[in-house]
């Protein structure tokens, strides 16, 4: 009876479909997930909730993403930001600003992509919310590497100092995964600087890291 009530009850439904949804996405079944998103928008537009909408909304962009249509997927991530502003949902301005630009940055529109990723990171420095902090260090120097790959050579000591300072607060919070990311990323830059026995280092950090984390995981 228990699940007949939650069924019966407009949330309840929209959890349920959403949920089916999210493991279609899993699956890579992009058809089905859709079809239950549609489900969805129609039962959050009901409920009036726009958290509820910002969850309809965002999945149907990471599905646009993964099919490599990102200018679809950036829109998408823009009404998701839209609602999650309307809600005053910190997390999920700041996700849906990172989302927004790492669809830019897939576009290589590098002014559109930082601009994104530099709103991340001052909401994120506004509340000391230092997981997002670091995540938008990282891709503000993601942009600034493909700077350095087009010619710019200013962007490297910049690029340095973000993954620097990435680099000590995921080591403060002990995130492996953002420190494997920080290696990884530093390895690139150094070989596009021409720097290739320090690249190998991080590229060897990363590694290691890699590895810590599969560990882990079991």
């Amino acid at each position: 009876s228990l699940i007949f009530d939650v069924l019966n009850d407009k949330n309840g439904k929209f959890q349920a479909v959403f949920a089916l949804a999210e493991l279609y996405l899993d699956l890579n079944d992009f058809d089905s997930a859709r079809n239950y998103l549609d489900r969805a928008r129609d039962l959050a537009t009901e409920l009036g909730d726009p958290m509820l909408e910002e969850n309809v909304l965002s999945t149907e962009g990471i599905i646009l993403y993964e099919q490599k249509l990102y200018e679809q997927a950036a829109a998408k991530f823009e009404l998701a930001l839209e609602r999650a502003r309307k809600a005053n949902k910190h997390d999920f301005v700041v996700n849906a600003y990172s989302n927004i630009g790492e669809c830019y940055y897939r576009l290589e529109n590098l002014d559109k992509a930082m601009e994104s990723f530099e709103k991340a990171h001052s909401l994120s420095e506004e509340r000391n919310d230092k997981l997002n902090l670091a995540r938008s260090k990282v891709n503000m120097a993601k942009v600034l590497k493909l700077q350095l790959k087009r010619g710019d050579s200013s962007s490297q000591s910049q690029a340095e100092w973000y993954l620097n300072d990435a680099l000590k607060i995921f080591e403060d919070i002990t995130d492996v995964l953002g420190i494997m990311s920080v290696y990884g990323e530093r390895g690139e830059l150094e070989e596009l600087a021409g720097n290739f026995e320090s690249a190998l280092i991080y590229f060897e950090n990363a590694s290691e890291k890699a590895t810590e984390l599969k560990a882990h995981q079991f």
